[in-house]
């Protein structure tokens, strides 16, 4: 997974605490099976479903340190990435 992210302020992003803040909200996914676990049980956990479910979540993750996301890209093989921007997301 790749985020692009800015500031909402004029003060400096500090990543440490967003790449903690991201791994704990990850651990929830992390080493299971996708199907089984909310919202996958009733969405079908394709990459392109699953890149703009983690966009949401992760926005709101990051929101509080000020910072937006512009970007997320996940890949499920090196050759196979699917990303969804900001843009994107405007229209659901």
């Amino acid at each position: 997974m790749a985020v692009e992210f800015r500031s909402t302020n004029e003060n400096m992003i500090v990543f440490d605490k967003i790449e903690s803040s991201l791994d704990d909200l990850f651990k929830a996914y992390s080493g299971k099976f996708l199907n089984t676990v909310e919202p996958f049980t009733t969405i079908d956990p394709t990459l392109e479903n699953i890149t703009k479910f983690f966009f949401t979540l992760v926005e709101k993750q990051i929101l509080p340190m000020h910072a937006q996301l512009n970007k997320i890209e996940l890949g499920e093989s090196p050759m196979r990435f699917y990303y969804v921007t900001r843009d994107d997301m405007s229209g659901e």
